[in-house]
């Protein structure tokens, strides 16, 4: 009696190390791209985060009645004048005396990424540590200074990775794409 066999399913040899190096090489093309989307992500994280705290400091100071600030804050209990990239601190003067207290602080901001950097500058062309909004919802930047921006970016940036927030006098914000130096 002879017994059909079916013939052998499977994948030979020369198939299996074709698929490899098809696999290998679109690894290797895509590798590049993975690392500037995670850096890209994280600095669209942290901008968001940003944004998201600058609005709610104004949405508190409008909802209170009292004027609040978004500070920068290496210590996450005090605003100090360190950059925006140790963290921040927003709060409502609650008792209008003008310094924060134990009981004012509405949110922490952590540290940016160590991946990241920041810089900050207002139309007076200098560094701020502080913007603070009104009760009627515009930012007090300082005399005659109509806008302030914060830019964040990768430390090992390249073309437009960076991401810019710009708050006006208004109190309105824009974030726009930007270059590695600012």
């Amino acid at each position: 009696m002879r017994y059909n066999r079916p013939p052998p399913s499977g994948f030979t040899l020369i198939e299996l190390m074709v698929t490899l190096a098809v696999m290998a090489i679109v690894l290797g093309i895509s590798a590049p791209n993975i690392q500037q989307f995670i850096r890209d992500s994280r600095i669209t994280t942290q901008t968001n985060e940003l944004v998201g705290l600058l609005n709610l400091a104004r949405s508190q100071a409008i909802h209170e009645g009292h004027r609040s600030e978004v500070c920068t804050s290496s210590d996450q209990q005090q605003c100090s004048n360190g950059g925006w990239a140790d963290g921040w601190l927003v709060w409502v003067d609650r008792n209008d005396n003008n310094s924060l207290d134990a009981d004012e602080v509405a949110r922490i901001g952590g540290a940016i990424s160590t991946h990241s950097a920041a810089q900050s500058r207002n139309s007076a062309d200098a560094g701020f540590t502080h913007i603070t909004f009104t009760p009627t919802g515009f930012a007090a930047l300082g005399s005659g200074i109509a806008f302030a921006t914060i830019t964040l970016h990768p430390l090992d940036c390249s073309g437009q990775q960076g991401r810019r927030i710009t708050v006006n006098a208004s109190g309105s914000m824009k974030t726009v794409h930007t270059g590695c130096t600012g």
